[in-house]
């Protein structure tokens, strides 16, 4: 079997999309390869099994304004917009991201 290096990239290169803005599901895919170390391709004709390793770097905002907590600036969401927009990326999912914060 021959194997390659390849490189993901969900958005496009001009854009700085943040985690929630996409979409749940495309997210939640990425659980099985960062838990199982595998990825699986299904098709009509054959299912083949890759390893796979990779490093998920991610950007987002403590909340849609991204000032909460915010020594600079003062936060203008509402509690319901800043659960809403953590609610868009699953628990599961956060356990297996390692956070950084720069300030």
């Amino acid at each position: 079997m021959n194997s390659r290096k390849i490189i993901v990239n969900l958005a496009p290169a001009d854009t700085k999309k943040k985690v929630p803005e996409f979409n749940k599901n495309t997210l939640e895919v990425l659980r099985g390869p960062l838990e199982d170390g595998i990825v699986t391709i299904s098709r009509v004709n054959a299912t083949l099994t890759y390893p796979c390793n990779f490093m998920f770097v991610a950007s987002m905002n403590p909340c849609p304004c991204g000032f909460y907590g915010s020594k600079e600036k003062e936060c203008t969401c509402s509690e319901n917009a800043i659960s809403k927009y953590m609610g868009k990326i699953s628990g599961p999912l956060l356990d297996r991201i390692e956070e950084f914060k720069c300030n």
